[in-house]
């Protein structure tokens, strides 16, 4: 069933003391699998964190060196689906890369759409992939099981790579706005309290400690 959005401007906290790193998680619900075309979606998310040269971690971890890497992902299920923005960065940067993925999210959707650039380069290697996407048993049971799951029809992989073919420039920023929704965002933080609560609190966001099992702290 459906469950109502939470909304946005909320950091849930579990302390980890004397943590060197602090593993940063924003998400947010967003629509259940087949309401919006899946390689559009998987090559919208390319271009903000599934890939190594996505707008995440080229920002995080080669711009800025705070990380070893940052990525998105949108997981499957027949409900709403969680969204996802994650990454491991250093103890210090850590206020710092929430502003950055906040920024990324909202940038995409406003003045910073997708270039004609990485939608070429998107939909190439989305392409080039697919000859290996069932070189290995594991990955056509995955199909088949995708398949059943999501009541796809038989031809769905068959068509696939038309589909791919067929992705516009366009359709992907129009999906963006459809699909990211930074006013939603929520943030979850495992690090040194001692050391990351202060720069949080100027963030404005709400912060709420948690044990490692979900539940509220007093």
């Amino acid at each position: 069933p459906a469950v109502k959005s939470a909304t946005g401007k909320k950091i849930y906290l579990i302390n980890r003391p004397e943590s060197t790193q602090s593993v940063v998680f924003a998400g947010y619900l967003t629509s259940p699998y087949g309401q919006v075309s899946q390689p559009a979606l998987n090559a919208m998310n390319n271009i903000l964190g599934g890939d190594f040269v996505s707008r995440l971690n080229m920002n995080l971890r080669e711009d800025k060196h705070w990380s070893y890497g940052a990525s998105s992902l949108v997981l499957d299920a027949k409900g709403q689906r969680p969204f996802l923005a994650y990454v491991s960065v250093q103890m210090d940067k850590t206020r710092e890369s929430i502003q950055e993925i906040e920024k990324e999210l909202t940038s995409m959707i406003s003045d910073k759409p997708i270039t004609t650039d990485e939608f070429n380069r998107v939909q190439r290697n989305m392409t080039l992939q697919l000859p290996g996407m069932w070189e290995t048993n594991s990955s056509v049971n995955g199909s088949i099981v995708e398949q059943i799951k999501f009541n796809l029809g038989d031809t769905y992989y068959k068509t696939y790579d038309a589909k791919v073919r067929k992705l516009s420039q366009d359709e992907l920023q129009q999906l963006s706005k459809q699909v990211i929704n930074p006013a939603l965002v929520n943030y979850f933080v495992v690090g040194d309290k001692s050391k990351i609560l202060d720069s949080m609190k100027t963030l404005g966001y709400e912060i709420i400690e948690v044990d490692a099992d979900g539940n509220v702290l007093k």
